[in-house]
């Protein structure tokens, strides 16, 4: 209902609404444990139950009522008053079904999927829940009209295949199933492409705020200033376009008053919009540029608002996996999502397109653990439209099926391809970020599997980190049945699964992300993809973050791809790789100038810094001239022991490595509470970023001592050039007990440790570099410096030890740590 306006009072209808429940099929287990919370609107409806037709009128009275409410007998309503009905043609056409739950696989039972359109579809229930179907009539040449009854909403069975006894699949193989069906509904079609033009716009402001932000955060300021100008003009003047387009919307079934208040709404605040962005533009300054992304994203947020349709249109689309004449899994798709239309901006955003879907359990089950692991993905082709539209349903299936099984009107029971083609994936696994800690350590055993379609790759399991580099390339050949084109204009989805191995080799789910793949046709140029953090969900809970890429590469090419390190190529360069590891007790990885690093602090590599420095490393590296920096971003296991066959990833896909100096104060911990019924007495911190640690001393006494004796630590480090590909800093604190016993306190993860960065003019490198670390033989490293001034603990005369060790702390050194808070 809209918002009082001037003398317009709330109304509504009459309009049907649409209603969504438990399942209309019920089994066992639902009695014992019924959910009629999905029916009181508790959760989200697995099935539709039916709709209501409703009309809300109010209206100024001068009179006061003092009782609640009252009841008046109205008189009978047709059917008809919320419009005439038309006619409307559902299709879908299923490419692969694959990544099926373990448990639903190995039953092997035949496994079939349907498709249902409000009551129309549904075959699992029987006539009680179904109903009759009635035959419609289409015109031919000769102007006489054939009787058909259109309604195929069920996949025949298969028993589902697997390679790797984890993940199943059914094998459609060339022949792929085809579904449609007919109903009868109001055209109420502005409910669904009012919407959908806002949210075409939403997507774009979205998507060009992001590329602001990207540059704002990439410190090119002036940049984002003229880019931020540039996108507040042109949206103002597609702003302007939508409010004819959503003007034009017209319905063939009788509007409502909402509907054209609706409408007016709409066009007004659009046009409200458009004149504040082209105000915003020309108030850009270098110091207001964070206000502008601010009033950028409230425009946003008010469109995304505005896209919400008070109103139903149609009932929405349902996708159900069927085993043993069970609903195991479903998928509710809105019906504007795949709604066709004539004009590109009222189209729905799946309408003729290939969509990847994944298939939940229903109810409780799909809530909570129970609901993390998916029941099903599915590639399939949706439309749906105007029976007067429907010869459009086929402009975009892909290419390389047999056109002449649409001679006939009749739509078809399986769409067979004569073409296919092959493609070599390749996936750049990097590093991962903000693991979620499954181990009573606060650590974790993570282990990737890749997944696409019915191929499962797996990476090796690294232990106890957070921050999991694998730094490898995985392969696999796989079959599209389809010709080339088609497969790179619908874009196949890649699903990457965490998993935490616990002993026994039991495997916990992490999270998983969707990763979107770059593909290259034979005669086009190769273009190395670029790494991106892909996020991880576990759920709806964020679980870390994965820095990984992904290929598409067409097999058999007429002339080879130039860039493109073969094999054996990556299999030479992996072993100079592993050749430059530092195979010692110091955790980490290799490089060309390993020599100079080895040497110590106050090396001839540091001699451009101040005296000051010079003192200050021999404090923090307490004047041990056989100790050697700890250098690299791979954890121990990682460099020690690696799978036989595991490439690395090449140089133009890795990002270019830079020399660091981390520089770490551990002043005291506070606030210890008690671990396993004991108070922390030996409380010890570790700062990790990348697999490499730096450990702080322990503390003999908490009670009596509660600050570090050697509270300045530092390391050398190799970093990404690209700030953006950084891993976290993790802090982690142990309590050292008895008999070499570590208790895990608990941890800290910093995701951007990019804040602590101090730059060094002198020393800037180019982000366009191409080799494997930047590093110059006069220049320091840069270093991370966490807000402490060393200036606090030197003196004329050199470190005051008393000043770090006596609990009577002067005032320079009680400012650094109100700092440090």
């Amino acid at each position: 209902m809209c918002h009082i306006t001037g003398r317009n009072f709330p109304h509504f209808g009459p309009s049907w609404i649409n209603l969504y429940g438990t399942p209309r099929i019920y089994t066992y287990a639902q009695m014992l444990q019924p959910e009629v919370e999905l029916n009181q609107a508790l959760g989200e409806g697995v099935a539709y139950r039916g709709r209501l037709l409703l009309a809300i009128r109010s209206m100024e009275d001068e009179d006061v009522v003092r009782i609640g409410t009252s009841k008046v007998v109205a008189s009978p309503v047709s059917e008809t008053v919320a419009g005439k009905k038309s006619l409307y043609f559902l299709f879908a056409c299923f490419s692969e079904a694959s990544v099926i739950e373990k448990k639903l696989g190995v039953k092997n039972k035949p496994i079939s999927y349907e498709i249902s359109f409000g009551l129309y579809g549904n075959q699992l229930d029987g006539k009680r829940g179904g109903v009759e179907l009635q035959t419609i009539e289409l015109a031919q040449p000769n102007n006489i009209r054939e009787r058909v009854d259109w309604c195929y909403s069920t996949t025949t069975p298969l028993n589902p295949t697997t390679d790797d006894k984890e993940y199943y699949y059914l094998n459609f193989g060339n022949k792929k199933p085809c579904l449609y069906l007919t109903g009868y509904y109001e055209d109420h079609r502005s409910r669904m492409c009012i919407p959908n033009i806002l949210e075409k716009l939403s997507e774009e402001l979205y998507y060009q705020i992001q590329r602001v932000k990207h540059l704002f955060i990439r410190r090119k300021i002036t940049e984002a200033k003229n880019y931020l100008r540039t996108v507040f003009l042109t949206m103002a003047k597609k702003f302007s376009l939508a409010q004819e387009s959503i003007k034009s919307c017209r319905d063939t079934a009788s509007t409502t008053l909402l509907d054209r208040e609706y409408s007016r709404r709409i066009r007004r605040d659009l046009r409200r919009m458009a004149m504040l962005m082209i105000h915003l533009s020309k108030h850009i300054h270098r110091n207001t540029l964070g206000e502008k992304i601010k009033d950028a994203n409230a425009l946003h947020k008010r469109l995304c608002n505005l896209s919400n349709c008070p109103q139903d249109g149609l009932p929405d689309v349902f996708i159900s996996m069927i085993l043993e004449h069970q609903r195991v899994g479903f998928v509710r798709i809105p019906a504007r999502d795949i709604y066709y239309s004539a004009v590109d901006c009222e189209r729905g955003k799946w309408s003729g397109q290939m969509a990847t879907l994944y298939l939940r359990k229903q109810g409780r089950e799909g809530v909570g653990p129970k609901g993390w692991r998916i029941q099903s993905q599915i590639r399939v082709y949706l439309w749906l439209g105007l029976i007067k539209d429907f010869t459009a349903y086929t402009f975009g299936l892909p290419g390389g099926y047999d056109k002449n099984i649409f001679k006939t009107p009749k739509p078809p029971n399986e769409l067979i391809y004569l073409e296919s083609s092959r493609f070599q994936f390749r996936c750049y696994i990097f590093i991962a970020r903000d693991l979620i800690a499954s181990d009573s350590s606060g650590m974790s055993d993570p282990m990737a599997r890749v997944l696409i379609g019915p191929h499962v790759l797996q990476t090796q399991a690294l232990y106890q980190t957070m921050s999991p580099m694998w730094d490898v390339v995985l392969y696999k050949q796989v079959t599209f049945y389809q010709n080339a084109q088609s497969v790179k204009q619908n874009l196949q989805e890649v699903i990457v699964e965490i998993f935490d191995i616990d002993p026994g080799n039991d495997l916990e789910f992490m999270g998983r992300c969707f990763c979107e793949v770059n593909v290259t046709l034979d005669g086009e140029k190769y273009k190395p993809p670029r790494l991106q953090w892909w996020p991880i969900f576990r759920g709806q809970t964020p679980g870390g973050e994965l820095l990984a890429a992904f290929d598409l590469i067409q097999d058999d090419p007429q002339v080879p791809y130039e860039n493109l390190p073969t094999f054996e190529e990556l299999a030479a360069y992996t072993k100079e790789f592993d050749d430059r590891v530092i195979l010692k007790s110091i955790p980490g990885m290799y490089l060309d100038d390993e020599d100079d690093l080895n040497k110590d602090s106050d090396d001839d590599d540091n001699d451009n810094e101040l005296d000051t420095v010079d003192e200050f490393d021999d404090l923090i590296f307490d004047a041990d001239s056989k100790k050697t920096n700890q250098i690299g971003m791979a954890p121990p296991k990682l460099v020690l022991v690696r799978r036989k066959g595991d490439y690395r990833i090449p140089d133009n896909i890795r990002p270019p490595l830079q020399r660091f100096r981390m520089e770490v104060m551990f002043w005291s911990v506070w606030g210890m509470v008690r671990q396993h019924l004991l108070p922390v007495k030996r409380p010890r911190v570790v700062v990790e970023i990348g697999g490499h640690k730096l450990e702080s001393e322990i503390i003999n006494d908490l009670s009596k001592m509660p600050l570090f004796e050697t509270p300045l630590k530092a390391m050398d480090i190799y970093l990404p050039v690209d700030e953006r590909y950084w891993p976290p800093l993790v802090f982690t604190c142990f309590d050292n007990r008895i008999l070499g016993t570590k208790i895990t306190i608990g941890s800290h993860t910093i995701s951007n440790a990019r804040d602590y960065l101090v730059f060094d003019n002198d020393n800037q490198s180019s982000d366009s570099a191409s080799t494997i670390y930047m590093d110059s033989e006069s220049d320091s490293p840069r270093k991370l410096n966490f807000n402490f001034d060393k200036t606090d603990y030197f003196n004329e005369d050199g470190p005051s030890l008393e000043m770090l060790t006596n609990p009577s702390i002067p005032a320079a050194a009680t400012t650094t740590m109100d700092q440090l808070q």
